[in-house]
C-alpha cells in the first residue's frame, strides 16, 4: 500500500492531532474505526487503519493500535464497504440585518432568509421574530 498516512492514538490527557486522508488530504473525524474500512467523507475514498510496520521479526502480525497505526487507501478489488456517501445538509442562505431582538437575557442580531422571513439564532435553535420571548427589536445605530 503506497498511499498511506499515520495517525497517533491520544489518551484522555494527550491533544489530539487531526489526521488526513491520504487521497484528497482531507481531514478525517477523530472517531475514525480502527481494523475497519470506512469512508473520507470529503472526497468518498474507502479507507482503512492499519497497525504501524514492525521491525520484530519474531512476531508475524501486530494488530496492536495502542499508540498509533497508518490510515491507506483501499484498492478497488478490496473493498467490502457500501460506497454511498450519505448527503451533505443544505445551508442555509441568511443575511445580516441592522436589527437587534431583545428578550429576558438575551440579545441577538436579527438575520433574513430566502424568503424574507426574520428570526434569531439562540444555539441550534432558530426562532421567529413574533416569537413571544422577544420582547422587543431595536435598529442598530450605524457608526459613520
Amino acid at each position: 500500500m503506497s498511499q498511506c498516512t499515520t495517525f497517533i492514538v491520544c489518551d484522555n490527557d494527550g491533544e489530539w492531532s487531526p489526521c488526513r486522508c491520504p487521497e484528497c488530504g482531507g481531514f478525517l473525524p477523530k472517531d475514525f474505526p480502527q481494523g475497519k474500512q470506512f469512508l473520507c467523507r470529503k472526497c468518498g475514498a474507502v479507507l482503512e487503519t492499519l497497525p504501524s510496520p514492525i521491525d520484530d521479526p519474531d512476531i508475524e502480525e501486530d494488530t496492536d493500535y495502542e499508540f498509533g497505526g497508518r490510515i491507506c487507501l483501499v484498492p478497488s478489488y478490496a473493498v467490502k464497504i457500501d460506497t454511498t456517501l450519505p448527503p451533505k445538509p443544505q445551508r442555509q442562505m441568511k443575511k445580516k440585518t441592522l436589527l437587534w431582538a431583545m428578550g429576558a437575557g438575551f440579545a441577538r442580531r436579527v438575520w433574513e432568509d430566502r424568503d424574507g422571513k426574520q428570526f434569531i439564532e439562540i444555539g441550534p435553535e432558530r426562532i421567529e421574530i413574533g416569537d413571544p420571548r422577544i420582547l422587543q427589536v431595536a435598529e442598530e445605530e450605524e457608526n459613520v
